[in-house]
Protein backbone atom coordinates (compact mmCIF):
# COMPACT_ATOMS: atom_id res chain seq x y z
CA UNK A 1 0.00 0.00 0.00
CA UNK A 2 1.29 3.74 -0.72
CA UNK A 3 0.28 6.74 1.43
CA UNK A 4 0.74 10.04 0.10
CA UNK A 5 -0.36 13.50 1.95
CA UNK A 6 -0.21 16.86 0.26
CA UNK A 7 -0.75 20.72 1.44
CA UNK A 8 -0.95 23.95 -0.68
CA UNK A 9 -0.34 27.00 1.53
CA UNK A 10 -0.33 30.61 1.10
CA UNK A 11 2.61 32.28 1.60
CA UNK A 12 1.37 33.90 4.46
CA UNK A 13 0.05 30.67 5.89
CA UNK A 14 -3.15 31.96 6.41
CA UNK A 15 -4.90 29.39 4.04
CA UNK A 16 -3.83 25.64 3.47
CA UNK A 17 -6.17 22.81 2.04
CA UNK A 18 -4.97 19.01 2.64
CA UNK A 19 -4.95 15.85 1.20
CA UNK A 20 -4.03 12.45 2.00
CA UNK A 21 -5.21 9.32 0.74
CA UNK A 22 -3.91 5.57 0.02
CA UNK A 23 -3.59 3.08 -2.94
CA UNK A 24 -2.07 0.56 -4.40
CA UNK A 25 2.23 0.38 -5.57
CA UNK A 26 1.17 -0.30 -8.96
CA UNK A 27 -0.91 2.66 -9.55
CA UNK A 28 1.10 5.86 -7.72
CA UNK A 29 -0.22 8.27 -10.53
CA UNK A 30 -4.29 7.44 -9.92
CA UNK A 31 -3.37 8.31 -6.11
CA UNK A 32 -1.75 11.51 -6.68
CA UNK A 33 -4.58 12.79 -9.44
CA UNK A 34 -7.17 11.72 -6.69
CA UNK A 35 -5.40 14.04 -4.29
CA UNK A 36 -4.47 16.43 -6.47
CA UNK A 37 -8.63 16.99 -7.45
CA UNK A 38 -9.10 16.83 -3.80
CA UNK A 39 -6.69 19.93 -3.68
CA UNK A 40 -7.94 21.98 -6.16
CA UNK A 41 -11.70 21.14 -5.20
CA UNK A 42 -10.90 22.70 -1.75
CA UNK A 43 -9.29 25.32 -3.39
CA UNK A 44 -5.51 24.76 -4.17
CA UNK A 45 -5.97 26.57 -7.04
CA UNK A 46 -6.93 30.02 -6.04
CA UNK A 47 -3.82 29.76 -3.62
CA UNK A 48 -1.26 28.72 -6.56
CA UNK A 49 -2.76 31.51 -8.45
CA UNK A 50 -2.08 34.00 -5.72
CA UNK A 51 1.61 32.95 -5.36
CA UNK A 52 2.06 33.05 -9.14
CA UNK A 53 0.80 36.58 -9.36
CA UNK A 54 3.89 39.19 -9.95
Amino acid sequence: MLYLSAAVTSLDGATQVNGAGSGPLDDPEKLGACIAADLLAQGAAGILAAIRKP
